[in-house]
């Protein structure tokens, strides 16, 4: 997989039963690299040392992470091939790059991160069919918070995950019998923005389909950036594979659980015990495109706050319908009115919304000052019908 090494200058040693490398000097990556090595032990051992340039590895690599990396970082490179079978081993300690990503990778050019890369084979399994199965595992550190083990097997010219375990912030967790774990603790974590930073890897071409094999997660976060809402004090859990994925959420704002299915367009169904409006949002998308990727909504929630309003019991049923957001049902209950409506939000041809609804209060004082105007009425019986 590696480009071809350009401006070679060296020489090498053989016979037909010894190979020495003394040095060889070239470019690889746009650096330059020194090669040394030769036969030992009926392997081929080599190693290198060189510097890499974000920009070149940008150029030849169609990463979205790689954006945001700029400058050039010197690494050393020990290869060993027994036959077909190869192994690697890669270090560097990334002086020289700076990072823009998000909190923890985030860094600046003069700062060390040790990073420690190595490829090992592993003995075959035999398949279903009796024949042998070529497998291989992947180790990764990136200073001392994360840390990544993953086993895979070979099919056709493709390497699939077997099983593995990925740690940010924590000790790396067990390997599971199949699939992937995922471990995550972090003082601050912006799920909209690593979302909208993987999405841009769709830019040469269409998205990835999404993983087959199970994955894991448990995820803690003292701060939770999620659909623009920061969420406190989270703990999450997530498994599932392909397009349905189950969850759920405990945080100051909200406790409950949820599952997502990525087929056609999404849908969220969700029954949370209490949802209170977060005091803290960010906002980074424009209304058009959050409504072109809203999907599906079937949420029960059993409490839910706005600021000083307690509304009570809200069930909303929605789906999206080319770029008009459609409200089939909304439901607001409790134990002093009942709000029922439908309608629709269009962006196009002047951000229009509608909304029929009904409206039943058996003590329309007592709504009132749940939904913060304190005092306003005492009593009265209310229905109100309409539509905005």
């Amino acid at each position: 997989a590696l480009p071809p090494l350009r401006q070679v200058n060296g020489s090498l040693a053989f016979s037909e039963k010894d190979l020495r490398i003394p040095e060889i000097s070239a470019m690889l990556f746009g650096g330059p690299v020194r090669i040394k090595g030769g036969a030992q032990g009926g392997k081929v051992m080599v190693v290198a040392n060189g510097s890499l340039g974000m920009d070149e590895l940008r150029r030849r690599l169609e990463w979205p992470l790689l954006d945001a990396l700029s400058g050039t970082a010197a690494y050393r490179l020990e290869v060993g091939s027994r036959k077909r079978d190869v192994e690697l081993v890669v270090d560097s300690n990334l002086v020289g790059v700076a990072s823009s990503l998000a909190p923890p990778f985030a860094k600046s050019a003069s700062e060390a991160l040790p990073m420690h890369f190595e490829s090992a084979v592993l003995p075959s399994v035999p398949s279903r069919s009796g024949q042998p199965v070529a497998r291989d595992q992947l180790r990764l550190t990136l200073g001392n918070f994360l840390s990544m083990q993953l086993i895979r097997r070979k099919q056709g010219d493709d390497s699939l995950p077997e099983r593995g375990a990925i740690a940010v912030g924590r000790p790396l967790p067990p390997l599971p019998e199949r699939g992937i774990q995922v471990g995550v603790s972090a003082r601050t974590l912006d799920l909209d923005y690593w979302q909208r930073m993987l999405r841009a890897g769709g830019k040469a071409g269409s998205a990835a389909a999404p993983p087959s094999w199970p994955i894991n997660v448990d995820l803690k976060a003292d701060e939770l950036v999620m659909l623009g809402k920061y969420y406190n004090e989270v703990t999450a859990t997530v498994s599932g594979a392909a397009q349905l994925w189950r969850g759920t959420l405990q945080s100051r704002e909200a406790v409950g659980s949820f599952q997502w299915d990525g087929a056609g367009a999404g849908k969220l169904a969700a029954h949370f015990k209490r949802w209170r409006r977060p005091d803290k949002e960010s906002v980074d998308s424009q209304p058009a495109e959050v409504l072109k990727e809203l999907p599906a909504l079937d949420i029960v929630i059993d409490d839910f706050v706005v600021g000083v309003r307690r509304f009570g019991r809200l069930e909303v049923q929605a789906h999206n319908e080319a770029g008009i957001w459609r409200l089939d049902k909304i439901d607001i209950l409790n134990p002093f009115g009942r709000l029922s409506g439908s309608g629709q939000w269009q962006l196009a041809s002047g951000n229009r919304t509608q909304l029929d609804f009904a409206l039943n209060a058996s003590d329309a004082g007592k709504l009132l000052d749940r939904l913060g105007y304190l005092g306003a009425v005492r009593g009265a019986g209310t229905t109100l019908e309409g539509r905005i």
